[in-house]
């Protein structure tokens, strides 16, 4: 090794330091004609927030609340996706009703015993939705029933999630309450109930 190389400075870590984090900034004031790729998600700019499937269910429940996410993924000790996990799954009386079930106690509910599996996932592919309005996401969340949807892209001849769309973001963004607890048939009902 030559001489041409000099150590750097170094000094102690300061108190209070945090850890930067990936950002996305999303627009707002968005319309239902504004492109659904606003209101999605990237998981290249976001980090996703994710749970071992024998996580307790009070864990994943602080877990989203520290993140500030209402889903996680449900992962493997390969980080492959077992399922999702939404704020919707670890509602209290979904929980009461799975002690009930199953004759188990609270502390005993894991992440897999409430998610949705990887097989029951709808999801999305990232060249509908880089074509799609914000308008065609809130007809889909209708159809689908469901607060959230995963986008998918292929990536060197794999399944990846590329983004996550929800409700919530949506509300955020454009000021508009998505309800998915019935559907919206016709155009005319969607705008209707958009207006």
């Amino acid at each position: 090794m030559s001489g041409l190389y000099r150590p750097l400075e170094t000094a102690l870590l300061g108190p209070n330091t945090t850890c930067q984090m990936p950002a996305q900034q999303l627009p707002m004031n968005l319309t239902p004609d504004s492109p659904a790729i606003d209101v999605m998600t990237d998981l290249r700019h976001v980090a996703s927030q994710a749970v071992s499937s024998f996580c307790g269910i009070e864990q994943a429940t602080e877990r989203m609340k520290n993140a500030g996410v209402r889903l996680l993924f449900v992962i493997n000790q390969s980080y492959e996706i077992l399922g999702i996990l939404t704020s919707q799954d670890i509602l209290e009386e979904k929980i009461v009703k799975h002690m009930s079930t199953h004759n188990m106690r609270r502390e005993e509910i894991t992440a897999r015993d409430l998610m949705t599996p990887q097989g029951q996932v709808e999801v999305l592919q990232m060249y509908d939705v880089a074509r799609a309005t914000v308008g065609d996401i809130i007809k889909t969340f209708r159809q689908m029933g469901r607060q959230h949807a995963l986008v998918v892209e292929e990536i060197n001849g794999k399944q990846t999630i590329r983004g996550i769309l929800s409700t919530t973001q949506i509300a955020k963004q454009t000021g508009i309450h998505v309800d998915t607890s019935h559907y919206a048939g016709s155009f005319a009902e969607l705008q209707a109930s958009i207006s």
